[in-house]
């Protein structure tokens, strides 16, 4: 069976109470539930992990990685300056497509160095929790072998 991993970074479980401008209004848990539940209309497992931690995520990363078929990742504030999160991520040999609430071009300078993106097959941008769906149907295409 195929299981993916679906991984967010810091502040991510302050979803619906920090700038739901660009974040929204719904939480973590609802979120990972109907991430759940799309997996599973496909037959799939999913694995969801969250940490405010750099060290924590590249130890699940690394003790996971043999079991998981493709990461879906939302590495947050570590996406412009995680070195390590990105040296991690260029290590795996499997599919990554990164995710993002907001469309990071648009935003501040600052936020627009994307350090984790360059180890991504894709990255999908600006379209709220939506993005992860999409990436699911990236991830599906990816991993069944169609265009």
């Amino acid at each position: 069976m195929i299981k993916i991993a679906v991984i967010n970074g810091p502040n991510m479980n302050w979803l619906g109470q920090r700038d739901p401008g660009y974040y929204g209004t719904s939480n973590l848990a609802k979120l990972e539930g109907k991430i759940t539940e799309e997996a599973e209309k496909i037959g799939w497992g999913v694995v969801c992990y969250q940490s405010n931690s750099e060290g924590q995520m590249i130890n699940f990363i690394q003790d996971l990685n043999p079991d998981i078929s493709g990461y879906i990742i939302n590495p947050a504030a570590y996406t412009h300056y995680s070195l390590a999160l990105a040296d991690c991520l260029a290590a795996i040999d499997k599919p990554i497509i990164e995710v993002h609430f907001s469309n990071l071009a648009t935003r501040e300078k600052k936020r627009q160095n994307l350090l984790t993106s360059r180890e991504a097959d894709g990255v999908i941008m600006g379209f709220g929790e939506q993005g992860y769906f999409l990436a699911i149907r990236a991830m599906q295409n990816i991993l069944e072998g169609e265009d």
